[in-house]
């Protein structure tokens, strides 16, 4: 294929450094607002209890990783640092907003920009000791998506996207080290002549890292291949999610959580999509319920050359909510 022309517009390059200064402004407000809100609500504690079936640690854990005290109140750091850990056994309802800027060789790449919500519910169930079976589906609703065509690019509106989910189980031994042994999977959802690929998706998953008092590191390893459907391609693509969030007190933490991903299908100069993240997290509580906002920078310094991502700006707000399934266990 021929290298599409590579004229630079100035005019619509500042039209989108504008759009995308806006977003982030707006992604700052609203955590701002978020924030003066939690103030508001007059919560002065330091401590905190979780729903009474989100005992948030078994006695097992370590100190280091944030055990439940005998009262089962946790102070901001400890909740931080429960609501980052992937095995802890806490329901959480993820919800991620996602502004993503795209640049590439192909005309026009470089004005293209698409915003998403992603839905997650954490969903843990206990096992005894301290081991817990997890179940994670993603629910993406694509409100602007650019789909490359013929004649350059067209914009799809409100649609869903592929499902995604895991199962693991795992747990955070008395060490800190955590981990977790499952599968990833995808789900057709996706309208399969615009931003899907209408194959089901399914592979291995192991959850490694380790936690202290200062914060913790770790990361998701994942492949995937087709597993049959309607569509013409194929699925095979390996997936490492790496994660960190270092404590700054007060319920704060230095934390962000991207994804590379290298497309087996691609060719080799199109297989790698790397992103560099950075980002700042607050664990607060409104009306006795452990909140936790997060805002997170991504840069893409490796991405398929005809196009890709460049930047992405995510906005997380995410409530702890009880798992009734958990009671008395």
């Amino acid at each position: 294929m021929a290298k599409a022309s590579l004229d630079i517009r100035y005019s619509s390059c500042g039209k989108a450094f504008l759009a995308r200064r806006g977003v982030l402004l707006l992604c700052m407000l609203t955590l701002t607002l978020g924030h003066a809100a939690l103030a508001a609500s007059g919560e002065e504690e330091h401590t905190v209890e979780l729903p009474a079936s989100q005992d948030a640690a078994s006695d097992s854990t370590s100190a280091a990783a944030a055990p439940e005290n005998d009262d089962k109140a946790l102070s901001k750091e400890e909740l931080a640092l429960k609501l980052a850990n992937p095995t802890a056994p806490i329901m959480t309802i993820v919800n991620n907003f996602d502004y993503i800027a795209y640049d590439g060789d192909l005309d026009g790449a470089s004005d293209q920009s698409a915003f998403r919500f992603v839905n997650q519910t954490v969903l843990p169930f206990k096992m005894g000791g301290n081991r817990t079976l997890f179940f994670r589906p993603a629910i993406p609703v694509l409100f602007s998506e650019p789909v490359p065509s013929g004649n350059g690019f067209r914009s799809v509106g409100t649609d869903l996207g592929d499902i995604g989910f895991d199962l693991s189980y795992g747990a955070t031994e008395k060490s800190g080290f955590l981990w977790a042994l499952g599968i990833a999977g995808t789900l057709p959802t996706a309208p399969a002549s615009r931003v899907g690929k209408d194959l089901w998706g399914l592979g291995p998953e192991v959850i490694l890292g380790y936690i202290q008092k200062w914060g913790l590191v770790g990361g998701v390893l994942s492949h995937q291949w087709d597993m049959g459907g309607s569509g013409q391609g194929e699925i095979d693509i390996t997936s490492f999610n790496y994660f960190y969030g270092f404590q700054l007190g007060g319920g704060w933490q230095i934390a962000a959580g991207p994804t590379i991903s290298y497309d087996h299908t691609r060719d080799s100069s199109n297989r790698w999509t790397v992103p560099l993240g950075i980002g700042l997290s607050r664990t607060q509580v409104l009306g006795g319920r452990p909140w936790k906002f997060q805002l997170q920078y991504w840069n893409y310094v490796e991405k398929p050359d005809a196009f890709g991502p460049e930047h992405q700006l995510r906005l997380s707000i995410n409530p702890v909510v009880t798992a009734p399934w958990n009671e008395g266990k």
